[in-house]
């Protein structure tokens, strides 16, 4: 067979990729075409998918991502595609994707977002071009290896904020305040024990009577509730809905924590109703919403004369002041649920560098001591 017989019988086939056929007897050529039927269609494939438009795999691969990972993780790849992966690769088709302009994203990106904003995006990148590998759109995934992110040497880490001392005190005194129509608010005592417990604020609110050992002062964190947008496409639902996730962020984050006083005396404001055993109800009954909490802390915090900060500030200012105690970070990074000790020192690193100074300095005192002795 000739290699005019196999274009015509393999219209797609260059005749460059086939000289070998002219090596080999007819016999030996025979068999070769019988394995060009067999890979025909993935070469097929390729040449067509090397024409299509990036977005409209990175369409598909969120499609798959939606069944496999929790809601909540898929709002957060959803966002990392929309808003830093497709405004600059979606309307290339994938054989113009190449190391070079994915270096020239990276770039930008690390001018614009911190370290960890660009690697969960060159992370999602790259698990789409792998998706179109796998799918036979592409030959092989070239970027991984062929491009470089920047170092996280901490200039785009953003500083950790906390509540001062003062502000954790008028914050836990107007957590116990009526208002000034004379009315408490009944979930107001969660910010109290927020404060004194580190949790993160889906931990808390998923919590429930029956995790809480008041004999022993603990708390098992072993639920998390999200807030997930709402895909339903009716009008008249609310665009998040509040979610049960029967797992925590991490295998780590399932741990127990010790109550202190503080803690304990935020569970005892509480009332208990017969109507739910969650501890932190809406009025319902049921789980409260992200928006009806972040509602009353504001409320408390003008109250407290406090400026508006997020919920994760509790989590922070729990970790920092546990590090001014001399905590150790691989103690920390547990009662914090973190899944490596790296991730508490790289958010804390400043107040562990403060600790370590301070630790230092106390030695230097205390030769001095030694010395004036002699």
């Amino acid at each position: 067979m000739d290699m005019q017989s196999v274009t015509a019988i393999f219209p797609g086939l260059q005749i460059r990729d086939f000289r070998i056929l002219a090596e080999h007897t007819a016999a030996e050529n025979r068999e070769v075409c019988v394995q060009l039927t067999v890979l025909l269609p993935a070469a097929s494939m390729q040449e067509t998918g090397n024409r299509t438009k990036f977005e409209a795999v990175a369409a598909k691969w969120l499609k798959m991502k939606s069944s496999v990972v929790k809601s909540s993780s898929y709002d957060r790849l959803e966002a990392t595609v929309q808003n830093q992966i497709l405004p600059f690769f979606g309307q290339l088709r994938l054989d113009e994707l190449d190391p070079a302009c994915v270096q020239d994203w990276i770039d930008e990106l690390a001018e614009a977002y911190s370290y960890s904003t660009l690697t969960k995006a060159f992370q999602s990148l790259n698990a789409i071009i792998d998706y179109a590998v796998l799918h036979d759109l592409m030959p092989v995934n070239n970027i991984r290896d062929r491009t470089v992110l920047p170092r996280n040497n901490g200039r785009n880490l953003r500083d950790v904020v906390t509540f001062t001392p003062a502000e954790c005190e008028r914050i836990i005194k107007a957590s116990y305040e009526k208002n000034d129509c004379g009315e408490s608010e009944p979930l107001a005592p969660l910010l109290p024990f927020l404060l004194n417990t580190g949790l993160r604020i889906g931990e808390a609110l998923a919590l429930r009577w029956g995790d809480i050992d008041r004999k022993h002062r603990f708390v098992r964190i072993r639920k998390n509730i999200k807030s997930v947008r709402n895909r339903s496409g009716k009008a008249d639902e609310p665009h998040y809905l509040t979610i049960e996730q029967n797992s925590v962020k991490t295998r780590t984050s399932d741990r127990v924590v010790h109550l202190n006083h503080a803690a304990m005396q935020a569970l005892t404001a509480l009332r208990k109703r017969p109507d739910t055993d969650l501890v932190f109800p809406n009025r319902h009954g049921a789980f409260c919403s992200y928006a009806s909490i972040r509602r009353m802390m504001q409320r408390i915090f003008r109250r407290a004369q406090v400026p508006v900060r997020g919920f994760h500030v509790f989590r922070h200012t729990f970790a920092t002041n546990l590090f001014a105690q001399g905590v150790e970070v691989k103690t920390v990074s547990s009662i914090l649920g973190h899944s490596s000790v790296k991730i508490t020192y790289d958010i804390y690193i400043h107040s562990i560098q403060e600790q370590e100074a301070r630790a230092v300095a106390l030695l230097a005192e205390a030769d001095g001591a030694a010395a004036a002795s002699l």
